[in-house]
């Protein structure tokens, strides 16, 4: 049998906890996996090594040196990239990055020249249509988005709005929503007594959120959210960003200070402890001018750990929630303040609510079942042009 030879080119396989998705893929026996990953990538203003594997595995990574670590529209890989793709001489790469960013440009020039069989495939998270890009010299990323569309072969959208704003951009060729995936073995229910107790949370109802300290995260109205709740009531966030000081500013000027807890970004192996710390997880963002939720992957962990979630009603989040979690007007602190009491109070069903979330992540966010929708792309790409 002729194994589909697929080059993946994934800046998240810097962490060894993300290449779960490599596994699953590589499981199927008509595959031969290549990965090409950064040596180094900073993710959510934390630096990163690449972590080597800890047992054999079904595929191949490569770690390689990378220009501007963690930026991704203006990354690209040095010269090792174009030896490994000319030895390993793939049937399809899939670049895990927005077709306006240089990677995708490196990845499509390179076939060209080397490769002119190869078909690319993009994935793109973007969700709002907009006629500028919020980087210095955005003719250029428009530009280079224009090429990537031209010349490569297929997309995989992560969410329907990212796949329609994909076509009223202008990509008319194959396309096929992926979704995104978690790893169940590492993201799951368990005891955190022991963290609680470190935090000093023992006793009291925990609110938590996870990620950037950014504005459009919408943080500031949860500070103030959880401000007007009883003094049992914690706020545990988790996460960096410029947002930092004036969050603590914020806390101080509400007398809520000695009910904010701040943990820096953790890593991956770790974030199903602290989110089981939780009673509650919330994801507040606002939308922004560049900027809209594009997925809220902290919901699909928190589904999995069986921590009842609460979003806003911005970008893919009330997708992601559907029946399984609380929806909020974005902004309205009052009644971000009263969904997170209905909570505590259990004036709702949260048991209920949170089966049906861990089962609709389980049906849905599987890496498994995101590998099988992989390999069902990958056949198609092949015998379309064959």
């Amino acid at each position: 049998m002729k194994k589909i030879k697929i080059l993946l080119i994934d800046q998240m396989g810097v962490l060894r906890s993300e290449r779960k998705k490599y596994e699953e893929i590589a499981e199927y026996n008509d595959i031969d996996l290549c990965v090409i990953t950064p040596q180094c990538w900073n993710f959510n203003y934390k630096h990163h090594e690449f972590e080597e594997n800890t047992n054999e595995e079904n595929y191949t990574i490569f770690p390689i040196r990378v220009a501007f670590a963690g930026y991704h529209h203006r990354s690209f890989y040095f010269s090792s990239f174009r030896k490994i793709l000319k030895s390993f001489q793939p049937d399809i790469i899939h670049i895990f990055q927005e077709p306006h960013s240089i990677f995708t440009l490196q990845v499509l020039l390179a076939r060209n020249i080397f490769l002119p069989k190869a078909k690319v495939v993009f994935i793109t998270w973007e969700n709002l249509i907009h006629q500028k890009y919020p980087f210095r010299f955005s003719n250029i990323y428009k530009y280079i988005e224009n090429y990537s569309y031209r010349h490569a072969n297929y997309a995989t959208p992560i969410t329907v709005s990212a796949d329609n704003v994909l076509r009223a951009r202008g990509f008319l060729k194959g396309t096929h929503v992926l979704r995104w995936g978690i790893d169940f073995e590492l993201i799951k229910k368990q005891d955190a007594n022991d963290i609680r107790k470190k935090l000093g949370l023992l006793g009291s109802f925990v609110v938590g959120y996870v990620g950037r300290f950014v504005i459009e995260k919408g943080i500031l109205d949860l500070v103030k959210a959880v401000g007007q709740l009883p003094a049992n009531v914690k706020l545990l966030l988790i996460g960096d960003g410029p947002l930092k000081n004036e969050i603590k500013s914020l806390a101080e000027q509400i007398s809520f200070a000695n009910r904010l807890i701040t943990v820096d970004s953790i890593s991956n192996t770790e974030i199903s402890k602290y989110l089981n710390c939780l009673d509650t997880l919330v994801l507040p963002s606002h939308e922004s001018k560049y900027w809209v939720e594009q997925l809220g992957k902290v919901l699909l962990e928190a589904m999995a750990c069986e921590i009842p979630v609460i979003g806003s009603n911005t970008g893919e989040i009330p997708f992601v929630i559907e029946n399984s979690g609380l929806i909020f007007q974005a902004g309205n602190i009052n009644e971000l303040s009263d969904k997170i009491e209905a909570v505590r109070l259990k004036s709702i069903d949260v048991s209920k609510l949170v089966k049906v979330a861990k089962q609709r992540v389980e049906n849905l966010y599987s890496w498994r079942t995101i590998a099988a929708n992989l390999h069902k792309i990958y056949g198609e790409i092949i015998n379309i042009h064959e």
